[in-house]
């Protein structure tokens, strides 16, 4: 399944290192204390305090090196979250986030990490000068995951969903981690519970975004049994009908899983779309071939 991860590179899921932890002044040797101490805060908290707990205790664990805790805690506590937090989107905020989204959708698996460095280089000074910006938060929150500045991601996620729980990027980002849970899961119930909440939470986002490419991919991808047949064919139709421009590089994947689930005619249909958006492909003529 490590493969199926990379090719979410553009879901900005390559997490790394750890900056200054600064709601902590803690060293290395406290993290395990500060997590026992967290963990017992929250056996006595209110209901209403439990989401900012878990929101620390999940940077800890990260901190601690513990991943699989950290990504597991992190969504409780946005489950946990009750309380939505007043905020206006301005029509400034509104060009920008449309704007930085648009870049962000259209550069390759292989400049995802390139295009994150930009759109921090352009959009962070602008959220330090309007720290009310919380949509835009959620696309610099993507960019400093994909430069692997993980607790920042955290910090800045965590003020965009108080905010906008509902968001399509609120589900993509829950369907990411889910996907890091299913890639350390042990035991194959444990891996069928995160397949469904992937599934559930890219299902969410496609309804509100449908023209997110990066979304169907992984939506095939991590379908499985009588749902694989059938998404194929309900995804691959709408990418077609609705002209979903796909990235040249995701081509191949449509058509092996239109020839898996034998759905060869619908694997022509997008081919012919194929030929549309990028005319003289010799790749695409090979796939052509591959379905007659």
């Amino acid at each position: 399944m490590s493969y199926l991860f990379l090719v979410y590179l553009m879901m900005f899921i390559t997490f790394g290192a750890f900056i200054l932890f600064a709601s902590f002044p803690v060293t290395d040797s406290d993290y395990k204390k500060e997590i026992e101490t967290h963990e017992k805060k929250i056996a006595y908290a209110a209901k209403n305090e439990l989401s900012k707990i878990k929101f620390s205790l999940a940077k800890l664990h990260y901190l601690d090196q513990n991943q699989k805790k950290s990504f597991k805690i992190f969504l409780e506590s946005l489950d946990d979250n009750k309380e939505i937090l007043e905020s206006k989107v301005t029509e400034n905020e509104k060009l920008l986030f449309n704007e930085a989204f648009e870049f962000y959708l259209n550069s390759s698996i292989s400049s995802a990490n390139k295009t994150s460095f930009e759109i921090l280089e352009k959009y962070e000074s602008i959220l330090e000068q309007n720290v009310d910006y919380h949509l835009l938060r959620y696309i610099v929150a993507s960019a400093y995951a994909n430069c692997g500045r993980f607790i920042e991601f955290f910090d800045n996620f965590y003020q965009s969903y108080q905010r906008y729980p509902d968001h399509f990027m609120a589900d993509k980002a829950k369907a990411v981690l889910y996907i890091k849970l299913f890639e350390r899961a042990i035991y194959s119930l444990e891996k069928e519970s995160f397949r469904e909440k992937i599934l559930e939470n890219i299902s969410k986002a496609i309804e509100k975004c449908p023209n997110d490419h990066t979304l169907y991919k992984p939506m095939i991808a991590f379908s499985a049994g009588e749902s694989k047949e059938r998404n194929v064919k309900t995804y691959l139709n709408k990418i077609v009908d609705e002209n979903i421009i796909t990235p040249r590089s995701d081509i191949a994947f449509y058509v092996k899983v239109c020839i898996d689930t034998n759905q060869f005619e619908l694997g022509k249909k997008f081919i012919s779309k194929a030929k549309i958006w990028y005319e003289y492909s010799q790749s695409i003529e090979r796939y052509e071939k591959l379905l007659n």
